[in-house]
C-alpha cells in the first residue's frame, strides 16, 4: 500500500516533534499513521537519550523483528552511539523517510543507494511495531 509522503519532505527537525516540526518518533507516528497502525505517543526529547534506551528495551518486546526491510516497517539506527537512538519508516523500494537532526528536516533516503552502506552499517534491526 503506498501512501502519499510529499507533504511532510522538508518540515524541521524539532526535538521535542512539536508541529510543525518532528523529531524521529513523531515523524513515525505520523507515517504509521497513514498506513492506518496506530504507536504509542512517546513525548520525549530527541536528545534524552537515556528515556529512548529504556523505552525501546521495554516496547521492543511488543515488535515483530524481520529479517530485512519491508514496507511500513521501523528501521532502529544506532546514530553516533553505541544504543538504538533514531528510528525511520521503511516505505518500500529502497526508501525511507526519517526526521533527521543531522539534515535538520524530514528526509527521504535511500537504504540501498549511494549512502546505503552508511545506513546498513548504523542499523540495529528492522520491526513490525505492536506486533
Amino acid at each position: 500500500m503506498k501512501i502519499v509522503i510529499s507533504d511532510l519532505i522538508g518540515k524541521p527537525f524539532e526535538k521535542l516533534g512539536i508541529l510543525p516540526g518532528y523529531n524521529c518518533w513523531t515523524l513515525a507516528k505520523e507515517v504509521f499513521s497513514r498506513y492506518g497502525v496506530e504507536v504509542p505517543d512517546y513525548r520525549i526529547s530527541a536528545f534524552d537519550f537515556v528515556t529512548i534506551e529504556e523505552t525501546y528495551k521495554r516496547d521492543i518486546k511488543t515488535w515483530k523483528r524481520v529479517k530485512s526491510p519491508i514496507e511500513a516497517c521501523l528501521i532502529t539506527m544506532k546514530l553516533e552511539t553505541s544504543h538504538v537512538n533514531h528510528v525511520a519508516v521503511y516505505l518500500g523500494d529502497g526508501w525511507f523517510i526519517h526526521a533527521y537532526r543531522g539534515a535538520k528536516q524530514v528526509c527521504r533516503s535511500s537504504y540501498f543507494g549511494i549512502r546505503g552502506d552508511d545506513w546498513l552499517r548504523v542499523t540495529e534491526g528492522f520491526y513490525i511495531p505492536g506486533w
